[in-house]
């Protein structure tokens, strides 16, 4: 089944990230679903996407933790917030997205322009989590790298001007120097009373 805005089945996503310890204690309660009868009658497809190797699908779903559970079902989107139990899950599928309204629209798959957009906000909302505190002191140095690498673009961009602003005027001058010497001829003007 394509993950396409135009779904009209049912599937049933892990995101995960490798070695990830919540998404590894979670993963034997999906794996669950994967062979449940009730779910498969309703025609519930069961997948798990490893967010370490397809970057992709997690820029293009918003995800920003691990593990998360997603729903798609007749085009729409339903994000899963219950707890990380198999019965639950499947709750959740069965009749309790219903509890979350419309859902969200899937998002369609991005185009070149739309992928670099998708990186943008995804990198925005790493940096943003880091600013939280939400990813450790980690997301603080990623914060000052960040700052450091904007300050040497601010830098450079100063200094290109400078360079070019200076060294325009100096050759400028030079040139106008020059051309007073060639229409002068060196003759020495003389001043007339």
């Amino acid at each position: 089944m394509a993950l396409s805005s135009q779904t009209t089945g049912s599937m049933l996503i892990m995101f995960k990230l490798e070695g990830c310890v919540h998404c590894d204690r979670m993963a034997p309660q999906f794996e669950k679903l994967s062979h449940d009868k009730l779910l498969n009658q309703n025609d519930v497809a069961v997948a798990t996407v490893d967010a370490s190797s397809n970057k992709r699908l997690p820029m293009r779903f918003r995800i920003r933790e691990y593990p998360t559970v997603i729903y798609l079902h007749r085009g729409r989107l339903y994000r899963y917030q219950g707890s990380r139990y198999s019965e639950d899950i499947r709750s959740f599928a069965l009749k309790g997205y219903e509890n979350q309204g419309k859902g969200e629209v899937i998002p369609p798959q991005a185009s070149f322009l739309g992928q670099l957009r998708e990186a943008a906000v995804a990198l925005y909302d790493q940096l943003d989590d880091a600013a939280q505190g939400r990813v450790g002191t980690m997301g603080y140095v990623v914060v000052g790298m960040v700052g450091v690498l904007i300050g040497l673009m601010i830098f450079t961009v100063f200094m290109f001007c400078y360079v070019l602003y200076t060294g325009a005027l100096k050759h400028h001058y030079d040139v106008e120097k020059r051309l007073d010497a060639k229409v002068n001829g060196g003759i020495k003007k003389v001043k007339t009373t």
